[in-house]
């Protein structure tokens, strides 16, 4: 075996492994035939200006596969000057120089390409590809998965670190990668409220899900609750704002479902906006004097219950509920029956309340839905640090696979009855990690991801709430520029770390000059965009909601130190544009001058407002 890059690091579905060795027939009519040569190292897809090379795609491809495609040639079309027309596999014996796309039911070449190998695919997840050369002699790679989104996944490796040019000439590696994600569930907590979110309209977040899935992630929670128009509770819908309709929601959901996105309704339980409207409209849901609704009062478990059935009937195409529980600051349950101790080890009858709600509500939403999931938060340290009975009966009663549990404290452990810390493992093996990912510096993201691999929690929910804070220069636009820095960096590390755990910050490092200027290009765009990046993000100005009301911080001594730092670095991108290849002009360089022009521009207005 013959170890080639970065890709080649690490074994079967957990990471990536590549072999070269023999290979070559140029059609599929009938068996393969191997002849002694060298695999090829590149699939050619342009010579000059001669078109060398082809697509070829299954003859009926799904949505996703259709998806892929089209990101291959518009990648090509954009990056490269490259116009390739996809072709039907149908219609195809002459496979030299080709792409070959899709799954081996949906692509008959594949099927014979791989040929006896083809079930090493279902080794992997559907969301897993295999990307390989097509037999002995065909000088033509495959591009496949088991599953449609899996392709989607391989195109998007394919466009970010195999397609090269030199001179004139454009190919694609011939490199094999197997690879599938060892972090089951990944996706965003998403925040339509606050700030500027509930003004988006469908298509500003069908575009946040595009991004989603170019993250290779595999679930939204979006939250509703407030956004919601319910009939039972129409004092619950405060933001008369909004775009989005009952149809646009539904809307939304098949289309991140066409993507490979499963689609959880977000709501707060207890407390949280428009749930707050419930408890002042119906004094029987609160305990005399308290403001929010109470976790034990049967009244309250009643309306709760109420409401969030008729958010599922509502919408059953969701693949399940995302269940904030308020928990959080002054959300925590202050009344006395809520307050009750039941222990010596600090336990309180808020914990028991809160999954005697969970435990009845679920057994009322399945008997309708008996698919749906339900993730429910928990480790806030408020409500239940002390609470071993509230961790125990979690880890008793809620078994039932369809249950997940949503950590949001950096609790990596809990304790179990007798207050003794266990990892998060102990308590639930469907237990899930929580950050605002946006604010934090990209190597400890990879940090963060190794941890969860390492302690064999189910997933990774990330915080996309743009009207809450970004840690951006642009928390007054609508809608929050996903495709700019720093956000760009942000998702392509969580992808990246997500998909390898293991991947070293100098390995991560390769890979960003891949995917943003070519693998062969000055390692020093790195340190610029970087440098941009943490700019951005450690800056004065956050994008926090507060900063729409005048609640921002001056620039401070931004004012001074940034304008020398943004020329420089413009110095540097000068001095190095002249090398700079078609990937870095189309890709990373109008990265780095928007994230300049963007800084200068609002820290500049933000000086003069300060002076006024």
């Amino acid at each position: 075996m013959i170890l080639t890059p970065h890709f080649c690091r690490r074994t079967f579905a957990v990471g990536i492994w590549c072999v070269a060795g023999l290979v070559a027939v140029p059609t599929l009519d009938g068996p393969l035939r191997v002849f002694a040569q060298e695999k090829p190292s590149k699939i050619v897809l342009r010579e000059g200006n001669q078109i060398t090379g082809r697509i070829i795609g299954p003859d009926k491809p799904t949505s996703l596969e259709e998806l892929a495609l089209a990101h291959i040639t518009t990648n090509l079309k954009h990056v490269w000057g490259l116009d390739i027309t996809v072709e039907k596999a149908g219609t195809r014996a002459e496979i030299r120089n080709a792409l070959i796309v899709g799954t081996p039911q949906s692509n008959s070449l594949i099927r014979k390409s791989l040929g006896n190998s083809a079930g090493k695919l279902e080794t992997l997840t559907t969301e897993g590809y295999w990307i390989r050369t097509a037999g002995e002699g065909s000088n033509a790679l495959v591009v496949a998965s088991s599953g449609a989104r899996g392709v989607f996944n391989a195109a998007h490796f394919v466009t970010d670190f195999l397609v090269q040019g030199q001179g004139g000439s454009v190919s694609v590696k011939a490199q094999e990668v197997f690879r599938s994600s060892p972090v089951g569930q990944r996706g965003t907590y998403n925040l339509v409220c606050w700030g500027l979110a509930p003004r988006y309209t469908r298509q500003h977040w069908e575009n946040v899900l595009d991004a989603m899935a170019a993250d290779g992630m595999n679930f939204i929670y979006f939250w509703l609750s407030g956004i919601f128009r319910s009939k039972l509770y129409p004092e619950s819908f405060i933001y008369p704002e909004t775009p989005l309709t009952s149809d646009d929601i539904r809307q939304l959901i098949r289309y991140a479902h066409a993507r490979g996105i499963d689609f959880y309704l977000g709501t707060g339980v207890f407390a949280w906006f428009g749930i707050d409207e419930i408890a002042k409209h119906h004094d029987e849901v609160r305990e005399l004097g308290i403001q929010h609704m109470c976790r034990t009062l049967p009244a309250a478990h009643k309306a709760m219950n109420a409401y969030l059935l008729e958010l599922y009937n509502e919408f059953p195409e969701a693949k399940g509920m995302w269940l904030e529980i308020g928990c959080e600051g002054e959300y925590h349950c202050q009344g006395e029956l809520c307050q009750r101790k039941l222990d010596e080890f600090g336990s309180k009858q808020i914990g028991m309340s809160e999954l005697s709600f969970l435990k009845s509500f679920s057994a009322e939403l399945w008997k309708k839905h008996p698919q749906a999931k339900l993730v429910w938060g928990f480790g806030y340290p408020e409500a239940h640090k002390w609470d071993v009975k509230y961790h125990e009966e979690i880890r008793k009663s809620f078994q039932d696979s369809r249950y997940y549990f949503l950590e949001v404290r950096q609790n990596w452990s809990l304790q179990n009855d007798q207050g003794i810390l266990k990892p998060l493992i102990h308590l639930l093996p469907r237990a899930m990690h929580w950050d605002q990912y946006y604010a934090l510096p990209l190597r400890d993201m990879g940090e963060r991801v190794r941890r969860i691999n390492e302690d064999k929690l189910a997933g990774y929910a990330v915080a996309f709430e743009p009207g809450f804070n970004s840690r951006s220069v642009y928390g007054k636009r609508i809608p929050f520029p996903v495709d700019l820095i720093p956000y760009a960096l942000t998702r392509f590390a969580y992808r990246e770390f997500t998909w390898d755990p293991q991947l070293t910050w100098p390995g991560f490092r390769k890979l960003l000059l891949s995917k943003f200027f070519g693998e062969e290009s000055d390692p020093e765009w790195v340190d610029l965009m970087l440098t941009l990046f943490e700019l951005m993000r450690t800056g004065p100005i956050t994008g926090s909601f507060r900063e729409l009301v005048g609640g921002a911080a001056g620039p401070g001594e931004y004012a001074s130190v940034l304008p020398p730092r943004l020329v420089a670095i413009e110095a540097r991108i000068g001095s190095l544009e002249a090398a700079a290849g078609p990937k870095a002009r189309k890709v990373g360089l109008p990265l780095l001058r928007q994230a300049i022009a963007d800084m200068r521009q609002t820290y500049a207005t933000k000086q003069t407002a300060s002076q006024l």
